[in-house]
């Protein structure tokens, strides 16, 4: 509808409720018109229809207006009040009934129905266009009865909305009374509804759940009108609780302590009692749970002592969720480890054999090693098979353990020693604690033991007068010495001073020093502890022109016992007066292990002759320091040059005195000495055959020959002559070799030094000559090339280095048993060996056949052993399967009819596997099968 713009003369309509086009307006609802002025009634009426308007002309020829088509008109008189208000600009229209539901209508009136204030004509509203609305359908009528309980099937549950039970059973009850066309209506998903049962003001549903949900219901009418749902949130839970974890707050007990259970579910749950854990030496109190219900707490104690432990177990089946659910999963177990007892009110000692110091229970010893005590008897919480730990704080370590035994904890038991690891030199801070077989540890001891480690001697680090100083003024009568540290006098110790006419003082600490105030009349001992500082306190002042030498009577000890390692002489000094005689320079040597003269040696000592004086000292640099004082003990001494190499000519000297400052000249090795004291590492590795009256010689050697060394041998063991080497190889010619005897070779260097030699212990391979059926004895040690020959070795020993029968048909004579297995060298080139009597020689399990070396026999890839000597010895076949016997029947079989013209003269055996022949004759044989 267009709305006017208002004049001063005409009122116009402003706007209208229903406004034009509207929908859905109620059917009761009023019309309501806004005009631009104050309205009043004029005449006629005003039409509500829901017809169309339609044009058409009259018989007057005219152009009219008529609705069609209405179904539902209302006229209406302007000036009926009951149905139309005016009030100011505005007009009300109330008809008398109610418009009809789901019709269109259009409000129409003509010219003058309604006057302006001034009697202006508002125009009307000429047709169905002008103001028009739709009247919303009719309500639909609401049931009276509503739903007001609802339940659900929780057998077993803390909630009546918690189940586990899925066949459910809604039901509830309703209000009011259903009227024809309503019925109770269920849903669990919100979207579909269900028809229930009703019974009376009751009403039931059966359905099966699988999820948690929400369940509705409400009450509609066969008009699709339905009261507003009660509805309640539901949760299906058919998961049982499970253990989430179960733990002790403790990880070993002693008996009778206890420790905090702790065992957390997935969920809060109910119905856990003390009754439902299992316990193995171990009881259970003060159960309680968490506010939430899902953290529950005990109090376990250990049980019996002699067990190596407890545990808490707990089946989640004990318990059930707020669903009635009962807890899945299988038992879950804790455990503890038995705590050993507690050592806190003992205490270590130092066993008295290892305290060494001047002062029992001091702690000062210089046994690296002690031996510490311990008492436990009456101790609680100990086994067998516990250990003592003796733990030292200062090195952060365990330096003993002992192991405890039943009769450590028996009745005669209780006190133990222990023995500890080597403890370095210092302080150390030694507890002891009780340890399990899983290295669970008890309480240690409440109180340290304190020791001290000392095992150096003390050491004179201060003398007036200086020693072997300038000499002193006459008048001396106080001489003193200070120590490294606290000395530990007994009364026999004392001092003598001794001059060089031979006068002796000797002064003890049995003579004590005169009372304070006293003036001495005797010469005296006096040692402050404090500065470490011994005092030698002279009546008499000591005579000019003399030297002195100030000497210990007895051993001088520390608080710990260790000896002071200085010389007695402890002092020397000169007193000017009249002067002194200075002694000569000693001779220097040495004893030369190489070539004559050349100065080089293995023999590290230094040989000093011409010693007249008491003491001397030596020098390897030239004077540029010197040794500690040596004490002179004859005309002839010696002392080691350390370490090899080269020393020239005036670097070693020794100088010789009666005292400090009347010392000799020094006495030099007057040549280059070189002293090497390292063997070669060539070594002789062979030699070739040889034999009677031969002229040459000649082998191999392994390693490396140096510019010093040299291969040489001997015929008489003394005299020894080069022979030729290069390449690994030797030689020497112009040997005169007799029909028998030995050849010793070695390889040497120029300073005398020896290899060591490859067959055996000794340093120079020993060579037999061969004559021809020569007889020689070997030993377990014996290098033995026979040569040329037929020669017959009898080895002495169970052993042997190395046996070489050379040329010829050489014979082994065992005049010992002997086990190939056992044999640590080699013998080789012996066609034949011999038993003695009751003599056993055994091949084993073949495996040392390759020590022995044996020919070849007829029989291509056969090794052949020839076995003789007494009946009453015996060859021991039976250490390696696979030995046939041969005999006239099989030796063709086999293959072996080559040396079956043996058969009868000897028993002959042969190993396939080892490719290996036995003839054996007189001598028994053990065999364990043949094939």
């Amino acid at each position: 509808m267009p709305i006017a713009t208002p004049t001063a003369a005409t009122p116009v309509l402003t706007s209208a409720t229903p406004a034009d086009n509207t929908g859905s307006v109620h059917a009761g609802a009023n019309i309501v018109l806004n005009f631009s002025a104050a309205m009043r009634a004029g005449s006629g009426y005003i039409t509500i229809s829901d017809g169309a308007t339609q044009t058409y002309m009259g018989r007057d020829g005219l152009l009219h207006t008529r609705l069609v088509g209405a179904t539902d008109t209302r006229t209406i008189s302007i000036a009926d009040a009951s149905q139309v208000t005016i009030n100011g600009n505005q007009v009300t229209i109330n008809p008398s009934a109610d418009l009809k539901a789901g019709l269109s209508y259009s409000v129409q009136m003509g010219s003058g129905v309604l006057l302006g204030e001034t009697g202006q004509a508002y125009a009307g509203l000429a047709d169905a266009s002008k103001l028009n609305f739709t009247v919303g359908a009719a309500a639909v009528p609401l049931p009276t009865a509503v739903v007001s309980t609802l339940s659900m099937v929780s057998w077993g549950s803390v909630s009546p909305f918690l189940t586990n039970i899925a066949d459910q059973h809604f039901s509830g009850t309703f209000q009011g009374a259903l009227r024809s066309g309503e019925k109770v209506e269920v849903s669990i998903d919100g979207q579909t509804w269900h028809t229930a049962t009703v019974s009376g003001n009751n009403w039931s549903y059966e359905a099966t759940i699988a999820a948690s949900g929400t369940l509705r219901a409400r009450v509609s009418n066969s008009a699709g009108a339905s009261t507003e749902a009660l509805s309640q949130a539901y949760t299906y839970d058919t998961t049982g609780p499970v253990i989430s974890s179960i733990s002790l707050d403790q990880k070993t007990l002693s008996a009778g302590e206890s420790a905090r259970l702790t065992v957390v579910f997935s969920e809060k749950v109910s119905g856990l009692t003390l009754d439902a854990f299992g316990k193995h030496n171990s009881t259970l109190s003060s159960l309680q749970a968490s506010a939430d219900g899902k953290t529950w707490t005990a109090i376990v104690t250990m049980g019996n002592e002699g067990l190596p432990g407890g545990d808490v177990a707990l089946n989640p089946a004990a318990v059930r969720d707020g669903a009635g659910n009962f807890g899945s999963g299988g038992w879950n177990t804790v455990s503890y480890g038995r705590k050993p007892g507690s050592l806190a009110e003992r205490s270590v000692t130092l066993d008295a054999g290892s305290d060494s110091g001047q002062h029992a229970n001091d702690g000062l010893t210089s046994d690296t090693t002690p031996e510490v005590h311990l008492n436990i008897r009456g101790l609680a919480g100990l086994v067998a098979g516990d250990t003592i730990k003796i733990y030292d704080e200062a090195s952060d370590k365990v330096v003993g353990v002992h192991t405890l035994t039943a009769y450590d904890l028996g009745a005669y038991g209780g006190a133990i020693d222990i023995d500890v690891d080597t403890l370095a030199e210092g302080a150390h801070h030694l507890v002891a604690y009780a340890s399990d077989a899983l290295g669970t540890r008890g309480a240690g001891t409440g109180t340290a033991l304190d020791i001290v480690i000392d095992t150096s001697g003390p050491e004179i680090i201060h003398t007036a007068p200086v020693n072997n100083g300038p000499a002193v003024d006459p008048g001396l009568k106080t001489i003193t010495l200070t120590f490294s540290e606290d000395i530990a006098w007994i009364a026999s110790n004392g001092i003598a001073i001794v001059g060089n006419d031979d006068s002796v003082l000797e002064l003890s600490f049995e003579t004590p020093p005169p009372a304070d105030g006293q003036a001495p009349d005797y010469s005296y001992l006096s040692y402050d502890s404090e500065t470490r500082v011994l005092t030698i306190n002279l009546l008499n002042p000591l005579a000019a022109g003399k030297s002195y030498t100030v000497r210990s009577i007895g051993e001088i000890k520390d608080l710990a016992h260790n000896t002071y390692t200085g010389s007695d002489n402890l002092l020397g000094f000169l007193v000017n007066g009249d002067s002194q005689v200075i002694p000569l320079p000693p001779t220097l040597s040495i004893s030369d292990t190489g070539a004559a003269g050349d100065g080089v040696t293995s023999a590290a000592a230094i040989i000093v002759s011409g010693i007249t004086a008491s003491y001397w000292k030596y020098s390897l640099d030239g004077g540029a320091s010197y040794s500690a004082e040596q004490r002179a003990d004859g005309g002839t001494v010696s002392f080691s040059v350390p370490n090899d190499g080269a020393y020239l000519a005036g670097k070693i000297l020794v100088k010789q005195y009666h005292v400090a400052g009347q010392e000799s000249a020094p006495g030099a090795l007057g040549f280059d000495l070189t002293l090497d004291r390292s063997a070669p590492q060539a070594a002789i590795a062979s030699v070739d055959n040889f034999s009677r009256n031969d002229t040459a010689i000649s082998g191999t050697y392994e390693g490396t020959l140096q510019e010093d060394e040299s291969i040489e041998y001997s015929l008489d063991g003394s005299s020894w002559v080069q022979a030729a080497a290069s390449n690994g190889s030797w030689n020497a010619t112009g040997v005169a070799l007799q029909s028998h005897g030995t050849i010793d070779l070695r390889v040497i260097d120029r300073a005398g030094n020896i290899a060591d030699n490859p067959y055996g212990a000794g340093k120079s391979p020993t060579l037999f000559g061969s004559s021809g059926n020569d007889t020689l004895s070997a030993g377990a040690e014996t290098v033995l090339l026979a040569g040329a020959g037929n020669d017959t070795v009898t080895l002495t020993g169970a052993d042997a280095a190395m046996l070489d029968g050379g040329a010829g048909i050489d014979t082994l004579v065992l005049s010992n048993s002997l086990n190939l297995n056992d044999l640590t060298g080699t013998i080789k080139n012996f066609e034949s060996i011999t038993l003695g009597g009751n003599v056993t020689f055994s091949l084993g399990n073949l495996s040392g056949l390759g020590a022995l070396q044996l020919p070849t026999s007829i029989i291509p890839g056969y090794g052949l052993l020839a076995v003789e000597g007494a009946a009453s010895s015996r060859v021991e076949l039976a250490g390696a399967a696979g030995w046939h016997e041969l005999t006239l029947i099989n030796v063709a079989l086999l293959g072996f009819n080559a040396i079956s013209d043996l058969l009868g003269g000897h028993d002959i055996y042969v190993n396939q596997d080892a490719h290996l022949i036995v003839l054996v004759g007189a001598p028994s044989v053990d065999i364990a099968a043949l094939l």
